[in-house]
């Protein structure tokens, strides 16, 4: 991980854009990952040892997390376009941009066709905020875009 001016990045260093979402119900992320996966698999032959491997599928995936109120906003506009469930929604792009203490250096990464699916929301005895996590199926991952 880069250290800029002697401090590395951190939450309060991150924006993030989603394509067609106003900046105040995006400012409600209150968590985002992404991942990317590649399929591998040793290679035998003879005896017991691998021989090389081969690679099969790569796979884009993640969750963003809004804070309740943020999720309704987000969820609100999707119905207002007609849609009933948020997988209904057409892909978007998110762009995660790490930033400096002076903003003198981006970097970012764009996640490309993001699809949301699988809502799930969750509340217990002692609770002091409430979220909602979402799944993004990702169809690609810009590193360092």
């Amino acid at each position: 991980m880069p250290k800029i001016n002697g401090r590395y990045y951190d939450w309060g260093s991150i924006e993030l854009s989603i394509d067609g979402v106003a900046k105040e119900i995006v400012s409600d992320v209150i968590e985002i990952s992404y991942e990317e996966k590649t399929e591998m698999k040793h290679r035998f032959g003879l005896g017991i040892q691998p021989k090389g491997y081969s690679k099969g599928n790569r796979e884009y995936t993640g969750k963003i997390v809004f804070n309740n109120e943020g999720w309704d906003e987000f969820f609100k506009i999707a119905q207002s376009q007609g849609y009933k469930h948020i997988d209904e929604l057409p892909p978007v792009n998110i762009n995660v941009h790490y930033l400096d203490d002076e903003k003198n250096r981006v970097v970012t990464d764009v996640l490309e066709d993001v699809k949301f699916h699988s809502p799930k929301k969750s509340a217990k005895q002692g609770d002091t905020e409430l979220s909602t996590e979402v799944e993004m199926l990702i169809m690609n991952i810009k590193w360092n875009a």
